[in-house]
């Protein structure tokens, strides 16, 4: 009889009447490597023996069935996240590790990555909609939005476990995400846009608002814009990097296990990375808040911080994105205007350019979209505005006949 190759396999029954299938997967460092699995009937074995070699004839290593998802989760976080080779932005590793840790671990950690299935997985997304969020006061639970991004998650970290052949599918791609509300973005009228430049007159970050109302750029683009990515003399800003707030690392019981801060990271995306022509009438406001600057440099004097930051404290001192928040709402506030994200700075600006009659395409690429169908679906309402516009105009023009 013939000897078995390595990746064969091979079934036989011990003598406590359990079927034992054992396979060679190749060599570690002269080593040998076997995988030994076990089960209570022929049957079972043999099924188990066919998708060994399925998986090996596929390119396929056969993964640990001893492996939890709390261990992949947490061998993933360290080696993809939160590694030196990350590519991911620090706010996204913080929230990929917080999410991670804060409910995917809990909820699906006991699993075996070999047993888990889209029934554990829709059950785990059923649980957390009607998750009551730890610490509010009311009866508030996770949005639909959340549900969605800790399942987008979930499948990004199983993505990584088929390429390190520990599953063979990807289980969370088979679950649908729950629906999502879409919800109009908030956004200044002309006439409101115009009462907050008003009211931020005599203010010395007018300049700041300024740009954020006629340029839509990012708060994290905006405090993090240096003096040497703008151009008074050709009026032209460039969006380069970012300043962001990264928040502190915590586990499950909140306590901070690392300490972050404000930090320099690319823009959000490679179409971030764009040149814009500035308005005449912001050159001007801009050469005056530079000018101002300057005035408080030599105010300063040796307590004056020399970051390059065009938009700083009184001392130089990069300006966080949470004291801009609150200028901003306190700035909505003087106007006698409701309270708004700082985000609602960027679709006043693209609701503007739209109603004068920029294309598109150029908002699209003012704003730094990625995809044309993100400008169009983020700004329907207004586009639908200037269909009934469209329609005025060409009624008038018939008419004339």
């Amino acid at each position: 009889m013939s000897k078995r190759g390595n990746t064969e396999g091979t079934i036989y029954q011990e003598p406590s009447g359990r079927w034992r299938v054992e396979m060679t997967l190749g060599y570690v460092s002269g080593r040998r490597v076997r995988k030994k699995l076990r089960f209570e009937t022929q049957r079972e074995a043999r099924e188990a023996l066919t998708k060994l070699r399925r998986e090996l004839d596929q390119g396929i290593e056969p993964g640990d069935d001893r492996m939890t998802m709390r261990r992949f989760l947490e061998k993933w976080l360290t080696e993809c996240v939160e590694g030196a080779m990350s590519t991911l932005r620090p706010n996204t590793r913080v929230s990929y590790a917080s999410l991670t840790r804060n409910h995917l671990i809990p909820g699906l950690g006991h699993h075996l990555m070999a047993k888990l299935s889209p029934v554990h997985v829709q059950a785990f997304l059923t649980a957390k909609s009607s998750e009551k969020i730890k610490g509010a006061d009311d009866d508030a639970r996770l949005s639909p939005r959340t549900v969605r991004y800790i399942l987008i998650l979930l499948r990004r970290s199983l993505r990584q476990a088929m390429r390190w052949g520990l599953v063979a599918r990807n289980v969370a791609t088979l679950v649908d995400p729950p629906r999502m509300q879409r919800r109009e973005a908030q956004a200044l009228t002309m006439e409101e846009a115009t009462a907050l430049l008003a009211s931020v007159k005599a203010n010395r970050l007018r300049a700041l608002f300024t740009v954020a109302v006629a340029l839509g750029l990012r708060r994290g683009e905006i405090v993090g814009l240096r003096w040497e990515h703008v151009d008074l003399k050709t009026g032209v800003l460039r969006v380069r990097e970012q300043l962001q707030r990264v928040r502190h690392v915590r586990n499950a019981a909140k306590e901070i296990v690392e300490r972050k801060g404000l930090v320099v990271s690319e823009p959000k995306s490679d179409k971030s990375r764009r040149t814009l022509r500035i308005p005449s009438h912001l050159v001007d406001e801009l050469r005056e808040h530079k000018a101002r600057q300057t005035a408080e440099r030599l105010a300063a004097g040796p307590a004056w911080s020399d970051t390059g930051y065009a938009f700083t404290t009184e001392t130089g001192a990069p300006l966080d994105g949470r004291n801009l928040l609150r200028r901003w709402q306190t700035s909505l506030k003087a106007s006698g205007l409701p309270a708004m994200p700082f985000h609602a700075s960027r679709h006043t600006a693209a609701s503007l350019l739209l109603a004068q009659g920029v294309p598109l395409h150029v908002v699209m690429e003012i704003l730094g979209h990625s995809q044309i169908a993100l400008t169009a679906n983020t700004y329907a309402h207004v586009m639908e505005n200037l269909h009934d516009d469209a329609a005025e105009k060409m009624d008038a023009f018939l008419r004339r006949g």
